[in-house]
């Protein structure tokens, strides 16, 4: 357990020097001078844009738990909704979004199903337009052939989730076909309001730092930003580092500078405020979702 606790420190260092160093190659300080001219109402429609891509997380999730009949109100789901997400920003891959299960009530078991349901959704989407991406931008692979090997990849975890987690801990926590009777469970209706969140969320969080380019007067395609997003947040996800602090960071600068274009200090900005957005919304959802918490619970 010592181990493991200084190995996840050690994490937080690395990831939080990197950003650092990150931001320094930028010249960040001496770039400042470019928030003089920022249209700041950009930058407020993407904070409420951060806000709304957490309601609609909420609404996901509190659809399908009612599905399952997993009994928690839709003010439950929101308290959860705004005290995990800034958790999840300090744990590799945003798995410590999976503390909402802690808050809410009922089946505990049913509930991760949820969760886990939500993150892929959250990978499979961010993983096609990544794939678009890396085509686009390193001529890899190509784009609709990983396309379709991701769906599959993701259909065949679906349909087998169980038997993965069994043999990654070793002991048999699921019951066999217990992951496919409750996929069986949601309607077919549910599976398309799900697929619609799904696909909205993505395209509001890609949607973030084009619109903090814009309140820095920077026009950059949307789709073009969409990709080097996309890729780059892959690239923090994959890189086992607390929220990807840092990794994504830097190949989000890199790409920005690279594909469009953009010179180094107002890149360095652009991906300052898209985290800033993030970091500022959830932090102040945490805040008020824990006092209401605390005063309820007092």
């Amino acid at each position: 357990m010592q181990r493991k606790t200084i190995i996840n420190i050690l994490k937080y260092v690395l990831g939080i020097g990197f950003l650092v160093a990150v931001l320094a190659w930028f010249d960040i300080f001496n770039s400042l001078y470019l928030l003089s001219d920022i249209q700041i109402e950009f930058f407020v429609i993407a904070c409420l844009i951060v806000v709304c891509v957490h309601l609609l997380k909420t609404l996901r999730f509190y659809a399908l738990a009612q599905e399952l009949d997993v009994p928690n109100t839709f003010w439950q789901m929101i308290l959860a909704h705004m005290i995990a997400p800034i958790v999840g920003r300090v744990t590799p891959g945003k798995l410590g979004e999976l503390s909402k299960v802690a808050l809410l009530k009922g089946d505990k078991k049913i509930l991760s199903f949820v969760f886990i349901l939500e993150k892929l959704a959250d990978m499979i989407t961010l993983c096609i337009v990544a794939v678009f991406g890396i085509y686009a931008f390193g001529n890899y692979m190509q784009a609709w052939l990983g396309m379709v090997v991701i769906i599959i990849a993701a259909l065949i975890v679906l349909w087998k989730f169980e038997k993965f987690l069994n043999f990654f801990f070793g002991k048999n926590l699921l019951a066999d076909q217990w992951f496919k009777e409750n996929l069986m469970k949601v309607g077919y209706m549910q599976w398309l309001l799900y697929l619609a969140y799904s696909t909205l969320i993505r395209f509001l969080i890609l949607s973030v730092p084009w619109i903090v380019a814009k309140a820095l007067g920077i026009g950059v395609p949307m789709w073009l930003m969409f990709m080097i997003f996309a890729v780059s947040s892959l690239i923090g996800n994959l890189s086992g580092l607390p929220g990807g602090i840092g990794t994504r960071e830097a190949s989000f600068g890199f790409l920005l500078i690279t594909y469009a274009f953009i010179a180094k200090e107002p890149a360095g900005i652009i991906v300052l405020l898209s985290l800033l957005a993030d970091v500022l919304v959830e932090g102040i959802l945490a805040a008020i979702g824990w006092t209401i918490n605390l005063i309820r619970d007092a």
